[in-house]
């Protein structure tokens, strides 16, 4: 999600209240949620957002988003404005009882400054205190939000009549945290490449971890070696063409997963002739 990490929105402590009543996956979701959905306008605390983005940024399974965002919806913490009908579009997900920065925008005390200058000269001048606001004089402030009512009696955004002291954000690195199992997964895959045709793979930095994150938010990490074991040892010819490459190697799991799954509800005459082909191979 693409949300400035230099702004901030209104943590009340109300929230504490609820904690009891949410395991630790709950919390972080719906934080998740409150930081990344829209502050303004006609769609105010909604986001549209699919479940495999947040997979990825939270670093979750796929399945273990979809049930605790179910679970925070049963509670009634969010609700689904529109639900997605597969894993790729987009839902709708409104944060309920949702109140912006700018609703609370007053409601905190504002740190008073004292400015004072004196002059080598005979007249001194003295600056009255001045309130400041993400470096905007109050008196500004004031005058734009003239219609503001009850700004010291608002709701937080868990519906709890308190008043709001918003909280920074921590200001985070720029940098984006990447799964270490990428990197695990991609030095196993050069070394059984190595030991499999006694020369180092060519690895594609960027593109191949595009790949493999994708590959381990549905597999994990110790299926998807599984999977490209038997992707070594395939004598597939397209495979075979091609270089088992970590590309490659994404085109053709669905055949590795269906081709290490024995064959259910056969004809009986096909039954038949696999029984025969076994006791063959028993006898030779």
């Amino acid at each position: 999600m693409s949300v400035s990490d230099e702004t901030y929105i209104p943590l009340s402590r109300g929230l504490g209240e609820h904690l009891p009543k949410m395991s630790g996956n709950e919390v972080k979701l719906y934080l998740y949620l409150l930081i990344n959905a829209r502050f303004n306008g006609l769609k105010k605390g909604t986001l549209a957002v699919t479940f495999r983005e947040i997979a990825s940024e939270m670093e979750w399974h796929y399945q273990t988003v979809v049930k605790i965002i179910h679970l925070l919806v049963d509670k009634k913490y969010v609700s689904f404005i529109k639900k997605s009908k597969n894993q790729h579009s987009s839902n709708l997900i409104k944060i309920e009882k949702y109140k912006a920065c700018s609703d609370f925008a007053l409601s905190h005390r504002y740190r008073t400054t004292t400015k004072s200058t004196t002059k080598s000269t005979t007249k001194s001048t003295t600056k009255s205190n001045a309130l400041e606001v993400n470096g905007e004089k109050a008196s500004q402030i004031l005058k734009n939000e003239k219609n503001v009512k009850n700004v010291n009696n608002g709701f937080n955004t868990l519906g709890d009549p308190i008043g709001i002291t918003p909280v920074s954000l921590p200001k985070t690195s720029k940098k984006k945290i990447t799964n270490p199992d990428i990197k695990i997964f991609i030095d196993w895959y050069s070394d059984r490449f190595l030991s499999a045709f006694g020369e180092k793979p060519v690895i594609e930095g960027g593109k191949n971890g595009e790949i493999v994150k994708r590959l381990l938010i549905s597999y994990g990490l110790e299926k998807l070696k599984g999977l490209a074991e038997a992707f070594f040892v395939s004598e597939d010819d397209f495979i075979q063409k091609t270089g088992y490459t970590i590309g490659v190697f994404s085109k053709v799991i669905n055949n590795l997963i269906t081709a290490k799954q024995p064959r259910k509800n056969l004809p009986e005459g096909l039954k038949a002739i696999q029984e025969l082909r076994k006791e063959e191979g028993r006898d030779g």
